[in-house]
């Protein structure tokens, strides 16, 4: 007897490109403040190169 096997479940990330390459430093945080950007696993606590306080602190 054999079981049927559960396929994985597929994941299409998706994403919006808000903030066009040559923004200056100003404009780039007013942009990164809109939403949730590449730092999402440094704020869950999830990335081995940065920690929520670090980024508490950059962006200060």
């Amino acid at each position: 007897m054999t079981l049927p096997t559960a396929r994985p479940a597929l994941v299409t990330p998706t994403g919006v490109v808000v903030a066009p390459p040559g923004l200056n430093r100003e404009q780039w945080l007013a942009a990164r403040r809109k939403g949730v950007g590449p730092d999402t696993a440094g704020i869950l606590g999830m990335s081995r190169y940065t920690s929520p306080l670090v980024l508490y602190l950059n962006v200060r």
